[in-house]
């Protein structure tokens, strides 16, 4: 892993944060980008489920992006699934 991409991912994401926090649905996509990013690089099901959560957030408000996002949002999650098991994490 490339800790310094790592690195400037967690700074964009707590730099996106407070947009998000404040409704804007860009900042929310972007951060689905983000965490869906490091879920696949750490085989981290905290950061899968947070990039789902803003993603809903997002569709839930009408984001025309984000709605259709979610339709394929299940096979990103089988993916990573298989991927976890495929490496032996936990």
């Amino acid at each position: 892993m490339n800790e310094s991409f790592e690195s400037k991912i967690e700074t964009m994401i707590s730099e996106m944060e407070p947009r998000a926090m404040t409704g804007d649905c860009d900042a929310m996509l972007f951060l689905t980008t983000l965490h869906h990013d490091l879920a696949v690089r750490r085989l981290s099901w905290a950061h899968f489920e947070t990039a789902e959560s803003f993603l809903r957030d997002a569709a839930d408000q009408g984001y025309a992006e984000a709605i259709e996002r979610m339709k394929t949002w299940d096979v990103l999650r089988y993916a990573l699934k298989k991927r976890i098991a495929r490496s032996g994490v936990a």
